[in-house]
């Protein structure tokens, strides 16, 4: 099966087809990313954070490492306290602390009551994406913007050079608009769902801190609107439907390129718990572009989705 407008080979047989079909878009899919990185980190704002190795006492019983983060938390040292498994043993991470100095007169003194080893505290400068919205409100719908053009132009020069079209049926416009629109709205429906279904299994969808409080920043909303509602679908319609999904598909079928195109979309939001969601929403648009064979379609469906999520973000902001 082909999309309307395109022409398509003969999809590869077996494991090693599929190989061959993914690796390209996923190496693309990489370098973007890495790009992006590339362009943005130094506009990035850093933060402290200190790590300490937490080594039981031979001759005391230590508490549990969940009991010790909450105590060194209640402390208030950092914004967040984390026990992160590393090289076998348990390390107490204190993430955006507010300095270093004098952090080991209260902490250290915890941890050997709480039955660990006196250790030393290893701090260090790192990217903070929470610190985002400190920034000036103009930074982060730059950085987006950044973002946006560098998959938009590398989706672009990929689907030129990779992807074949040829003559093909293509529905109308306004068709097409019409589908794209509905797609999305199946998209949330179906978000919606699957979110209720994952907080019932006891897994739930949670959002990246620095989102949440974007969330609640009605002037730093207003500065990304354009980016989430237009710039940013586009660029990414144009990278994975118009060019990852394609290409997949020419070379190892639809169902292929719907499911892996939609799985790199999704791996791009870095969000472990919604990744089920952006999953779908990218299945159902990658669905509307081989349906009416125009990248209008799952534009218009991605924009549905965005301006929803930032309309029902802004209201409890704006009423409040």
């Amino acid at each position: 099966m082909t999309g309307p407008g395109e022409e398509s080979e003969k999809p590869q047989n077996g494991g090693l087809g599929l190989i061959r079909a993914v690796v390209e878009p996923l190496l693309a899919t990489f370098f973007a990313i890495a790009l992006t990185l590339v362009l943005t980190l130094p506009f990035l704002p850093t933060a402290l954070e200190a790590e300490v190795q937490l080594r039981p006492a031979r001759d005391a019983g230590a508490l549990p490492t969940d009991e010790v983060a909450r105590q060194v938390e209640a402390l208030g040292l950092a914004r967040a306290v984390d026990v992160v498994l590393k090289r076998g043993s348990d390390h107490l991470v204190l993430r955006d602390v507010e300095s270093a100095d004098g952090l080991d007169a209260p902490l250290l003194p915890l941890l050997r009551e709480a039955g660990y080893l006196e250790r030393e505290i290893v701090t260090r400068e790192v990217f903070s994406f929470e610190r985002l919205l400190d920034l000036d409100p103009r930074t982060l719908p730059a950085l987006m913007s950044i973002q946006a053009v560098t998959f938009l132009l590398i989706g672009l020069i990929l689907t030129r050079a990779r992807v074949r079209t040829g003559p093909g049926p293509r529905s109308s416009p306004m068709r097409a608009a019409a589908v794209g629109v509905g797609g999305g709205v199946v998209a949330l429906l179906a978000s919606v769902v699957l979110s209720r279904l994952l907080e019932l299994l006891g897994l739930p969808v949670e959002e990246q801190e620095w989102l949440t409080q974007l969330f609640s920043d009605p002037v730093a909303l207003a500065w990304l609107a354009p980016w989430i509602v237009l710039f940013g679908p586009i660029a990414e319609e144009v990278f994975f439907r118009r060019y990852a999904f394609r290409v997949i598909s020419q070379r190892a079928g639809v169902p292929a390129g719907l499911l892996i195109s939609s799985a790199m979309f999704a791996a791009i939001h870095f969000n472990a718990s919604g990744f089920v969601i952006y999953l779908v929403i990218g299945a159902v648009l990658a669905w509307v572009y081989e349906r009416t064979g125009r990248l209008v379609a799952p534009i218009l469906g991605h924009v549905t989705v965005n301006a929803v999520v930032l309309v029902v973000a802004v209201l409890p902001a704006v009423s409040s």
